[in-house]
């Protein structure tokens, strides 16, 4: 966060802000304890509304359809993916408590869009899946 608001970045610790046409919320660190997924219930849902959460587990706390989507990150896409097995072990690898992994899904509350991101966590290493930015328009 220091490197974000030293180049002059807005972080979203637990706040909304209106953009062009929807309002953007961005939550807290979960593993602080830190995700208010109650700020859900603060905004109207005629308004189309933007989450962004370090972690997708912060959506198994939402209690309402108020998020139209959710940008999420964390997994890393499992940073080291083994053909013919993957779907067998990925829930040994990734650190979370839903059955998350990447790209677009329809999660209970929200429609839910995990990136594979750049980086790594443990061991500097990447395997059959590659670090990517991904560009999303609205």
């Amino acid at each position: 966060m220091r490197a974000l608001e030293a180049n002059n970045a807005t972080v979203l610790n637990n706040d909304i802000i209106k953009a062009s046409n929807f309002l953007l919320v961005g939550l807290g660190d979960r593993m602080n304890g830190e995700d208010a997924t109650w700020l859900l219930n603060e905004v109207h849902p005629v308004n189309k509304v933007v989450v962004l959460t370090h972690n997708p587990d912060t959506t198994l706390d939402y209690i309402n359809d108020n998020a139209d989507v959710t940008l999420a990150g964390h997994t890393h896409c499992g940073q080291i993916r083994l053909p013919r097995i993957w779907d067998r072990i990925k829930k040994y690898i990734i650190p979370v408590e839903g059955d998350f992994d990447k790209g677009l899904t329809d999660e209970e509350h929200t429609r839910l869009y995990i990136t594979c991101g750049l980086g790594e966590s443990t061991l500097p290493l990447r395997r059959r899946n590659k670090p990517t930015i991904d560009v999303i328009s609205f």
